[in-house]
């Protein structure tokens, strides 16, 4: 015979399909609601903006103060202007292939004469990118060319006077003129190979350490074996074994400017 369900059993039933229900509407409702919160995200997310790029500075050519072109149109072998300012020299600088000393007694329009021209030896790179380049010219009476280098031999004068810039149709160098002093009346290349690292130490200390009169030497600049120097070459007043050199360190070199757009 069958039992039947009592009031109670009916009452649990009912109670547990009711708490399906709910929990069944729950979850409608957090999905439904997740639904919603991720369409408003999508509809008010806004891009990442990107970064406006820096403007790229313009190089600009070097434009030299020297007007080369007149120059060259007088006498082709100028390739440079060499500038100590407060002083007399002021002067193109020249150099002649296959002859070294071509300019010693020529001048500008190439006559034959005093007072020459400031040069270099022929194959010297006309860009000053040497260890160390020399430049020639004579120490004449009135104080014209490589005259005023007589006057280094003051210590007030030289502290006054070391700027040196050198300018070329492509850029301009300036130096710092470090030393002067009496040298022996030699050929400095023949005596120190430049591309040996001893014979530029070599060179530097001899000019440094000397104890020649009219010797400056202030020993404020440093230099370093591949730094470029300036050694300027002048014989001395009644003493035809010795030369007067003059030595600056190069600081800067100027090729370009550069503007933004």
């Amino acid at each position: 015979m069958k039992k039947k369900k009592t009031p109670i059993l009916w009452a649990l039933l009912f109670c547990v399909l009711a708490l399906g229900l709910i929990l069944a509407g729950r979850a409608l409702d957090a999905r439904s609601m997740a639904a919603r919160n991720a369409a408003a995200v999508e509809v008010t997310l806004e891009p990442t903006p990107e970064p406006t790029p820096e403007p790229t500075p313009t190089p600009i050519p070097y434009v030299s103060p020297i007007e080369f072109d007149a120059l060259t149109a007088m006498n082709d072998d100028i390739y440079a202007w060499i500038d100590i300012p407060g002083t007399t020299v002021s002067y193109p600088v020249l150099q002649r292939a296959g002859d070294d000393e071509y300019y010693l007694n020529r001048n500008l329009d190439e006559s034959e004469g005093l007072p020459g021209c400031v040069f270099s030896f022929g194959g010297v790179p006309k860009d000053f990118s040497r260890f160390n380049t020399i430049l020639y010219a004579h120490n004449m009476a009135d104080g014209s060319m490589f005259g005023a280098l007589r006057s280094y031999a003051d210590y007030d004068f030289f502290m006054s006077h070391r700027a040196i810039v050198v300018y070329t149709p492509a850029a301009e160098y300036h130096y710092q003129i470090f030393a002067s002093t009496v040298f022996p009346d030699l050929l400095i290349d023949a005596a120190y190979d430049e591309t040996v690292m001893q014979d530029r130490i070599d060179y530097l200390q001899t000019i440094i350490n000397s104890t020649a009169p009219g010797t400056v030497v202030p020993g404020d600049t440093e230099i370093a074996l591949e730094d470029h120097i300036l050694t300027l070459s002048t014989c001395v007043d009644d003493a035809p074994e010795n030369r007067r050199l003059v030595l600056a360190l190069l600081t800067e070199i100027i090729d370009e400017g550069t503007e933004t757009p």
